[in-house]
């Protein structure tokens, strides 16, 4: 249980870095013509589901991965719950040029109380995980204008989970 320990502390010291680093890239903020590109994502979802498990298992697992876990996740929390929060109060803060609102904490806590929750009894130290993944990926979210790189990153740290899963 200690190595939960030094992830959460990676998962701060990230959280504190990545504004730093991030400060010269453009911001997507207010953005009036919507990414196209999450329809790629939503074949690739319906693909995954209908034809990939039955063929390839492995690959099918990789694309669960992607599609299903880190893009369905980031649709919800990231595309619906902080975007309409944010709507609902606002964006009131900022880090540098990136503008967020309580969107980015609500969905953040939400994200990791489900994780918590979904085993009995809840994993408290995994809830403070995701909750601090949740508000780097929200601020990745606000950062890009778009849940793309949010779901791409997600996917990504989920990936070991398919080689080591049963």
């Amino acid at each position: 249980m200690a190595w939960f320990t030094n992830i959460e502390y990676s998962l701060f010291l990230v959280f504190y870095f990545v504004p730093k680093i991030t400060k010269k890239l453009p911001t997507r903020n207010n953005i009036t013509v919507p990414n196209n590109s999450i329809s790629v994502f939503t074949v690739m979802s319906i693909a995954t589901i209908t034809f990939a498990y039955e063929f390839v298992p492995t690959l099918s697992k990789i694309l669960y991965s992607i599609f299903i876990v880190g893009l369905g996740e980031e649709l919800l929390f990231r595309g619906y719950i902080q975007s309409s929060f944010n709507r609902y109060f606002g964006q009131s803060f900022s880090i540098g040029d990136v503008k967020f609102g309580w969107g980015l904490f609500l969905s953040a806590l939400l994200f990791g109380l489900m994780h918590a929750l979904v085993v009995v009894p809840p994993l408290w130290p995994w809830a403070l995980f995701t909750l601090v993944l949740g508000l780097n990926l929200g601020y990745i979210r606000e950062k890009d204008g778009s849940i793309l790189s949010a779901a791409l990153l997600h996917a990504m740290i989920d990936m070991p989970l398919v080689f080591f899963s049963v």
